[in-house]
């Protein structure tokens, strides 16, 4: 299955309750809201691109977090409660390739701040 997001795309490999496995693209100059999941973690591996990462364990993710510049064959473990984003700072669409596990459902995404206003 293919989505269709405003910063690019994702297609899910394999889902269910507990484990997703999906390959992301952002396009060049957009990223991913900065967001939070309550009940699942994240493995993200970059296959292509290169990206800002921004993240944040604290209580207020808004003032205090950290910026790391990612590229090709890095990864990234994100454990649920940690506020993360990603922006495609290339000229080639980044893609990742993303693990989920816990309890995987689209609706646990809590956006803390999104440059499309969803």
């Amino acid at each position: 299955m293919i989505v269709t997001k405003p910063w690019g795309m994702y297609e899910d490999y394999y889902r269910d309750g507990e484990v997703v496995f999906k390959r992301i693209e952002i396009n060049p100059g957009h990223a991913i809201s900065y967001q939070v999941h309550k009940d699942r973690s994240e493995f993200w591996f970059i296959k292509v691109g290169r990206g800002q990462f921004k993240f944040s364990p604290d209580a207020s993710p808004k003032e205090n977090y950290s910026v790391a510049v990612v590229e090709e064959g890095r990864s990234i473990e994100i454990n649920a409660g940690i506020a993360h984003q990603i922006s495609n700072i290339g000229e080639v669409p980044l893609i990742i390739y993303e693990m989920q596990f816990g309890k995987c459902e689209e609706s646990d995404i809590l956006r803390i701040d999104d440059p499309y206003n969803r």
